[in-house]
Formats: structure tokens, C-alpha cells, sequence
């Protein structure tokens, strides 16, 4: 789909994904690199227990990794450790 007029192609990106998590009830985040900043998708937010939008003290890689389930937190950090250097 070509995105609206007056729209850029990161507008049209965020708003397809925006459809993609209310249409099946996922969430999505991403982390900034630069400052270890978490940004949390609304339904992520709620997946999670937190607020919308969430307090900045819940939204960095640290609190993230807290939240993980004792037993897969070891994984979960290898994954994504992996995932940053590949």
C-alpha cells in the first residue's frame, strides 16, 4: 500500500504496526541504542501491567529484563545481547 498523501513512509509504518497489534492483541517495543531508552507500544504497556504511557523509571532495558520470568531472564539477555551485536 502507498501511503497517504502529506504522510511519510515512517508515518504509514508506525500506523500499519498501530492495526497489527489492535487487530492481535500484541505488543511491540523498541530500544534506543544511544540512550538505553525503552519505548513501549500501548499494548505493550498493558501486556506488561504498566501505565500508559509508562513511567521512565519501567521504560530501559534493565526494567525490561526485571519484568522476564526468573527462570528465562538468563535467555531472554542472551537473546537479546546476540540480537545487538549481529
Amino acid at each position: 500500500d502507498m501511503p497517504e498523501p502529506g504522510t511519510t513512509e515512517a508515518d504509514a509504518a508506525r500506523t500499519r504496526l498501530h492495526l497489527i497489534e489492535e487487530a492481535t492483541g500484541i505488543g511491540s517495543w523498541e530500544l534506543d541504542l544511544a540512550t538505553g531508552e525503552v519505548r513501549l507500544s500501548a499494548n505493550e504497556c498493558a501486556l506488561q501491567g504498566l501505565p500508559v504511557p509508562p513511567p521512565p523509571e519501567a521504560a530501559t532495558y534493565e526494567a525490561w529484563l526485571s519484568r522476564v520470568h526468573p527462570d528465562d531472564r538468563e535467555a531472554a539477555g542472551a537473546a537479546a545481547a546476540a540480537a545487538l551485536h549481529d
